[in-house]
């Protein structure tokens, strides 16, 4: 009998990949239109800001950090309906700056639209185009619970006993962990398996936790949402010890 996590883990990843490569081709899209002179450069910048967390390229510092900061610089300048409810004379006063406000977005975010293009063309029905990293992390049945809510996309925050979540760079130590800690510890015990940003973890470090084969990483609980943020896909079951296991057979 097939893990039930493992059979709705193959299903939503399908449903994933779709939502992330309809993402990164509207960013493409709405790009080529601010190079075109068909959509505003600040109008443009809070569209693919909008969409960068579901295309899972938040991360990417280049050349996505442009559009962020287009938006921050130039959000008070209204725009759409927004717009629509200022006064004409109130709108012909502020026309002057708003235009500044574009030509300094124009000025910046060419280069950023023509870059997200060259990142994201060809690739954009690729979830793999962002290199990234394959981590595991043990878990006993509470944890999944939490995850499972979470609709298998985040980890749950640390409680304030838990200052460090600790992922693991190996199946084999995930896989003892699980078996030989979660399982008395709590009944059950799980593997989960997930891809992160490589980009991300380069702020982290390799930690040796009693031996060559137990390598981890060791993330601060304040910058676990950040982690999160840099998982790309959904977050998968790929082994179940004690009582869980027996329940599969």
């Amino acid at each position: 009998m097939a893990n039930r996590y493992e059979r709705r883990y193959d299903h939503r990843m399908s449903i994933d990949r779709s939502d992330i490569a309809n993402s990164r081709a509207k960013i493409i899209t709405t790009a080529k239109e601010m190079l075109a002179g068909q959509c505003s450069f600040i109008e443009g910048s809070r569209t693919i800001l909008g969409l960068m967390r579901r295309a899972r390229v938040e991360q990417l510092n280049d050349p996505f950090d442009v559009f962020v900061l287009i938006d921050s610089e130039t959000d008070a300048v209204p725009l759409g309906p927004v717009r629509d409810l200022w006064q004409p004379e109130a709108l012909k006063n502020m026309a002057p700056d708003w235009d500044k406000s574009e030509e300094w977005a124009r000025k910046y975010g060419e280069e950023a639209c023509r870059r997200a293009i060259a990142l994201l063309s060809g690739d954009a029905e690729n979830i793999m185009n962002v290199e990234t990293v394959t981590l595991w992390r043990p878990v006993g049945p509470e944890e999944l619970r939490l995850i499972e809510q979470a609709q298998m996309r985040s980890f749950p925050p640390r409680l304030p006993e838990q200052p460090i979540f600790y992922p693991v760079v190996s199946e084999e130590y995930a896989v003892k962990i699980a078996r030989d800690w979660n399982v008395p510890a709590s009944g059950s015990g799980f593997v989960t398996r997930f891809q992160v940003l490589k980009h991300y973890l380069t702020q982290y470090d390799v930690q040796e936790a009693g031996g060559r084969a137990h390598l981890e990483y060791w993330i601060p609980a304040e910058d676990l949402p950040s982690f999160n943020d840099a998982i790309v896909g959904d977050i998968e079951v790929v082994h179940t010890f004690g009582e869980a296991s027996r329940a599969r057979k």
